[in-house]
């Protein structure tokens, strides 16, 4: 005869301090998985646009038009990339010199 188990459900996949137990808990590793998803996908934005640019440079042949364009669109991909990685060592560098991390937020202190 089967017994249903009792106690909570546990996801095998994670391990038992990677749950989190509260709303608390769940926001503290939200956002800094956040952060790095939305350098994940800057990235990707990134090499999207740079190999649009390198495409449209290789089939603009004599036109001055389109190879200015093309040229643009590879200027532009490469100062989003660098306001990307500025953006990341800045938080870096704040994690660092001040020891906080500022993507990690401490909801207790709004309970009311």
């Amino acid at each position: 005869m089967y017994v249903p188990p009792t106690g909570p459900i546990v996801n095998p996949g994670l391990s038992l301090n990677m749950q989190a137990t509260n709303f608390s808990d769940f926001m503290a590793r939200f956002f800094p998985a956040l952060v790095s998803l939305f350098f994940v996908i800057g990235s990707l934005i990134f090499i999207f646009i740079f190999l649009l640019g390198a495409i449209q440079w290789i089939n603009s042949g004599s036109d001055k038009g389109a190879l200015e364009a093309a040229r643009g669109r590879i200027t532009h991909a490469i100062i989003g990339l660098a306001i990307l990685f500025s953006l990341f060592a800045i938080v870096n560098l704040i994690e660092i010199f001040f020891g906080a991390d500022i993507t990690y937020f401490n909801l207790d202190t709004l309970k009311i």
